[in-house]
Order: C-alpha cells, then sequence, then structure tokens
C-alpha cells in the first residue's frame, strides 16, 4: 500500500463530503474516493443553466441545510409559491383556490450541487479523489486495504457513502459481509430511486399572468 489514511470515505455526495469535513475537523486524515468524474452523487445540476437534474429543494424544518448553506455563503432561491394550483382528472383540470400542493421551500441559485463542490473546496486539497471506483475492501489484521483504479490505501476505518445496494454489488468485501447483511444492503431503497426527472425552461413563466403557481 502506498498510502495510509485514519479514513477512507467510499462517495463524494453529501452524505460522503458531511462525513469528510467532520472527520477532518476532528483531526483524522481522510481520503475520499468518487468513481464519478464530479462530486455530489444524487446533485446534479447542468453545467449551462444550473437546472437541477437531480435532487433540488431543502425545506425550513431542515436546520442543518440552512445552517451549511449560510456557512458556504451560497445564495439561496425560494420557491415561487404565489397563485392557484392545478391538478388532472379524468374529467379535466381542476384549479385549486390558493396552493396547498407545495410548501416554503428552498433551492440554491447556481444549483444544488453548488453546495457539493462548497463542501469539497473546505476540505483539504487532494482530499476528494475523482474517476476512483473502488472495487474491492479487504480486512487486514492491522487495517482495511481499499482498492481503487489508482491502487491501494490503508485505513483504520471505511465510510461506504453510497447506496446499500450499490455497495454490495460493485464492490467486493474480503472477507465477505454475511448472507443477512447483504441481503438487507440490496433490497434498500432509495428515496425516488425509480424517479425520472425532466426539465422544461420557459423563455419567461406565462402562468403567473393567469394567477396560477406553477404547481
Amino acid at each position: 500500500m502506498s498510502e495510509v489514511a485514519d479514513v477512507v470515505v467510499v462517495g463524494a455526495g453529501i452524505s460522503g463530503l458531511a462525513a469528510a469535513r467532520r472527520l477532518v475537523g476532528a483531526g483524522q486524515s481522510v481520503v475520499v474516493l468518487e468513481a464519478r468524474d464530479r462530486v455530489g452523487g444524487r446533485l446534479f445540476s447542468a453545467p449551462e443553466t444550473g437546472l437541477d437534474l437531480g435532487a433540488t429543494w431543502y425545506w425550513a424544518n431542515e436546520p442543518r441545510m440552512i445552517a451549511i448553506v449560510a456557512e458556504l455563503g451560497l445564495e439561496p432561491h425560494p420557491q415561487y409559491l404565489n397563485g392557484d394550483a392545478l391538478y388532472q382528472v379524468p374529467q379535466g383540470v381542476q384549479r385549486l383556490a390558493g396552493n396547498p400542493i407545495e410548501g416554503p421551500a428552498g433551492r440554491l441559485a447556481g444549483g444544488m450541487q453548488s453546495l457539493a463542490r462548497a463542501m469539497a473546496e473546505t476540505l483539504p486539497h487532494g482530499t476528494v479523489r475523482l474517476t476512483q471506483k473502488v472495487s474491492r475492501i479487504r480486512g487486514g489484521k492491522r487495517r482495511l486495504e481499499i482498492e481503487s483504479v489508482s491502487g491501494s490505501i490503508g485505513a483504520s476505518h471505511v465510510v461506504l457513502a453510497v447506496p446499500p445496494a450499490l455497495a454490495v454489488a460493485a464492490i467486493e468485501m474480503v472477507p465477505e459481509l454475511d448472507a443477512e447483511t447483504r441481503e438487507v444492503a440490496s433490497v434498500t431503497p432509495v428515496w425516488m430511486g425509480a424517479m425520472t426527472k425532466v426539465v422544461v425552461r420557459y423563455p419567461t413563466a406565462f402562468w403567473r399572468e393567469r394567477g396560477l403557481a406553477g404547481a
């Protein structure tokens, strides 16, 4: 092994980056290995427009999100709520007075992926390593060995900040996890994991002229 760290975090999504920040703050040496060529995981914003193709909103009852947005100096973009809402039934489109469908929510002016990028920038240089798919985690007498496309890193602990089903499908564990743990991991769902998102961009918000909120 050419390198040793206290902790290796697998996955540079929001959970992995949050874990890395907390560990670095506690004085641990940390390496974050990310299979993709970007940070953010399910936070993915179109580079040209900042439109979110992944997770989009955070809510007023999420104090940790509100705090980190403020800490990193990111620009919130409140969800527009004024006007009526529409819904469709077999009999046609119905209009609801007011907007009972949506509540106060926040987005980020640069897209939600800007949060992940800002978090990564607070970590020591070289902590986050992209295009480093982890293929094997091997247990040893003294430390764990984490193998990626660039070689092996030794660590006392590993944080798997990826969906459990992905972890057991894509990473070889030596020794193997017990059958019950593998089964639980393989069927653990990801919130909205089966959804497909479509984004349509209009030149103007014409529905607001008709007194509609867009819900």
